[in-house]
């Protein structure tokens, strides 16, 4: 804990330092804590570094303000909670949810009477074209008035199969929603472990809509972009490419919503080599300063 604590210390200093020397800025503080209600271990060996990685905490507000979700994983390695909290007093609001067997908590979106979760999971060893060694592999999970209501795997066994098949064994990645288009989308890190890129690292953007249908989507959806991408932003649109940004790890940072990609015709934000664990996985948000209960 002492780590975390200089950690926000230092935030506070600095914020302090330029609040100060910009009088324009005025800074809000949030000092309430929220004690999670299962332990936690924020960080994990890097899938292909074995460096340090830090385990997403996803955190959402729903459309009226109420009700906030923070997702991690329990410190058992298995098994993800969603924790639902009062977002003005940051106190818990329940009914907590746990998604067994889920190995990851990618990204959340929040509704007002539920949320809905990129995750990953295992499948069963018997299914045709699963993935070797019980290496998970990503999915929506929607939830909606304390129940589940439908699951959409977006990589595994029969999504993109001319393209190869891929899995995730970090999930780097976010979650979006767009009322106006009326969909989700999954940006997130895979391997591939079938077709031309057997053995490789990429990312994948796949579409979702709201009853759980998955959706092809010619210059939005992309089976595989950025090498190695240790780094995703995602923003939701009116209407697919939602615009997107990854860090690869062959020399720079790409604004990639059109390309979908490193392509010579995308947009460089820079030239920073990304290395999953060592570079502070880069525009991928998480929350290392909470706790555990214990």
């Amino acid at each position: 804990m002492r780590a975390f604590h200089s950690h926000l210390l230092a935030l506070s200093s600095t914020a302090a330092l330029v609040a100060a020397a910009i009088p324009t800025i005025k800074l809000q503080s949030f000092p309430n804590v929220l004690n999670l209600t299962a332990p936690f271990n924020p960080v994990k060996e890097a899938y292909w570094t074995g460096l340090p990685h830090h385990r997403r905490t996803p955190f959402a507000v729903s459309p009226d303000g109420q009700t906030g979700y923070i997702a991690y994983l329990d410190a058992s390695g298995t098994d993800v909670h969603v924790q639902h909290i009062h977002p003005p007093s940051m106190t818990a609001k329940g009914p907590d949810v746990t998604l067994p067997g889920l190995k990851e908590a990618g990204g959340i979106v929040a509704h007002d009477h539920g949320f809905a979760l990129l995750g990953n999971e295992a499948i069963p060893s018997s299914v045709q074209d699963a993935p070797p060694g019980g290496t998970p592999v990503p999915a929506i999970y929607r939830w909606k008035n304390g129940k589940q209501v439908w699951k959409t795997f977006v990589a595994g066994p029969g999504v993109h199969e001319s393209d190869g098949l891929s899995m995730a064994p970090d999930l780097n990645g976010d979650l979006v929603w767009s009322e106006e288009a009326q969909l989700y989308g999954a940006y997130f890190v895979v391997t591939a472990y079938t077709g031309w890129a057997e053995g490789h690292f990429g990312d994948s953007i796949q579409y979702v809509d709201d009853a759980g249908e998955l959706k092809t989507i010619e210059g939005a959806s992309s089976a595989w972009g950025c090498s190695h991408n240790t780094g995703i932003a995602f923003e939701a649109a009116d209407k697919p490419p939602f615009a997107s940004i990854c860090a690869e790890d062959q020399g720079a940072i790409w604004l990639n919503t059109k390309t979908q990609g490193m392509g010579s015709d995308g947009v460089k934000v820079s030239n920073e080599n990304t290395t999953n664990g060592a570079s502070g996985e880069p525009s991928k948000s998480s929350c290392p300063l909470i706790t555990s209960q214990d």
